[in-house]
C-alpha cells in the first residue's frame, strides 16, 4: 500500500495522463455528406461533392445550387413554393416586366424557407434570361388592392439548421401593396438596387415600407 508522498505522487501522475488523453484525442470533423470535406468546410455540406465546383464564386457549390428563369406571376410563385423546401441555394431570375398578384392572403408573394442555404432572388433578365439590365424599374411585382406584403420571406430558426444562409432580393420594384417587402431571417438579409413605392405603409420604422429583421444584424441596404 502506498502512503504519504508516494501516495500523492501516484494520483497526480494518474491525472496527468488523464489530462493528457482528453486533449491529445482528435475530435473527428462533422461531414454529414461523407465526401471528405468537414461540414464548416463544405461548401455544399448535405450533397457529396469532394471537388467543391462553384461556377459562379458565390461560396455556394453547384451541387447545391438551383437556377430558376420565370416569366410571369404564376412561375414566380411556383418556383418560390418549390424553393421552400428543396434544400438548395435557389437562384431566381425574374425577367423583366409587370408581375400582378396571383394569391389573395397577408403576402402576395410569399415563401417561408426551411433550408440551409437561402435565396437569390433578382430582377432585369431578359431572353431566357441569359442576359440581365440591372434596373428595377423594369421588373415590378405589384398588388393592386393595397391589402398585402407584395414580397414576404421569411426563413425559419432552428437549431438544426445553420444560420449563415443569406437572402438577397435585387433589382425590382414593389409597389401597391399595403407593405413592399417583409423578410425575416436568422442569417444575412441584402436588398439592394430595389425601388419600393405606392404603398399603403410608406413608413415602417423609417424604411420606406420595408421591413428588415435578422439576428445577425448583418443587413445590406
Amino acid at each position: 500500500m502506498l502512503k504519504g508522498k508516494n501516495s500523492r505522487h501516484v494520483i497526480s501522475l494518474i491525472f496527468a495522463v488523464l489530462i493528457l488523453l482528453v486533449f491529445s484525442t482528435p475530435v473527428l470533423a462533422l461531414d454529414n455528406d461523407e465526401d471528405g470535406i468537414a461540414d464548416e468546410l463544405d461548401n455544399c455540406p448535405t450533397v457529396s461533392n469532394p471537388d467543391q465546383p462553384d461556377t459562379n464564386g458565390d461560396g455556394i457549390g453547384d451541387s447545391c445550387t438551383a437556377y430558376h428563369c420565370v416569366t410571369n406571376s404564376t412561375e414566380l410563385q411556383e418556383v418560390l413554393t418549390v424553393a421552400q423546401t428543396n434544400n438548395m441555394y435557389d437562384i431566381i431570375m425574374i425577367e423583366e416586366g409587370m408581375y400582378a398578384a396571383v394569391t389573395e392572403g397577408r403576402s402576395i408573394f410569399g415563401i417561408s424557407l426551411v433550408d440551409v442555404y437561402g435565396l437569390y432572388l433578382a430582377g432585369g433578365y431578359r431572353d431566357g434570361c441569359s442576359k440581365r439590365d440591372l434596373n428595377p424599374e423594369k421588373t415590378v411585382l405589384f398588388d393592386g388592392t393595397m391589402s398585402g406584403i407584395v414580397l414576404g420571406i421569411g426563413r425559419i430558426y432552428s437549431r438544426e439548421l445553420p444560420q449563415v444562409a443569406k437572402i438577397t432580393v435585387e433589382g425590382i420594384t414593389l409597389k401597391s401593396g399595403e407593405r413592399g417587402a417583409h423578410i425575416t431571417s436568422p442569417g444575412e438579409i441584402v436588398f439592394s438596387h430595389n425601388i419600393v413605392s405606392d404603398n399603403k405603409l410608406t413608413s415602417v420604422n423609417g424604411c420606406s415600407g420595408v421591413y428588415l429583421n435578422t439576428e445577425s444584424r448583418r443587413v445590406y441596404w
